[in-house]
């Protein structure tokens, strides 16, 4: 089987810097060849992945008039790689059902997603999040508000 062990960025695509057959890699391969390639290939050492998922619990923010979702819906365990932009749309479509409000039915809410004081990059994701901004040991509670919309001629 021939494999492509590593690639050097910044060109399009990628440029192969070690291409061989996976029983024959060289016992020095070039510079800047990950370690733990080296390892798996070479050593047979393979790391265990952590746990993929992250649980969660979504709230309304202080600041907000939104509804509580009910336990069953407010209480997840997604992928961490699952960017907020996702949550922000699922807020979305759970209030949207039951939502009676300012009588605008057809127009989805527009939700930005907090932890803690931070709001939320809609690229970011859960992973991100649990690192950089939940501060905490335990579940990591994200609360959600309408966003802010923008006054028209700004």
């Amino acid at each position: 089987i021939m494999v492509t062990l590593c690639s050097k960025e910044g060109v399009e695509g990628g440029v192969p810097l070690i291409r061989c057959r996976a029983d024959h890699v060289p016992i020095d391969p070039p510079e800047g060849t990950p370690h733990w390639i080296l390892a798996c290939v070479q050593l047979h050492q393979y790391t265990v992945r952590d746990n993929t998922k992250i649980s969660f619990l979504l709230a309304p923010h202080p600041s907000s008039a939104l509804p509580e979702l009910s336990p069953a819906l407010a209480r997840l365990s997604a992928p961490r790689a699952l960017k907020i932009s996702k949550v922000a749309r699922y807020v979305e479509e759970k209030l949207g059902n039951g939502r009676i409000g300012n009588g605008m039915m057809n127009e989805p809410l527009a939700i930005t997603i907090a932890c803690g004081e931070n709001i939320l990059r809609d690229s970011s994701s859960l992973y991100t999040v649990r690192i950089f901004c939940w501060k905490q040991g335990g579940e990591m509670v994200l609360t959600y508000k309408e966003r802010a919309r923008e006054q028209p001629g700004r």
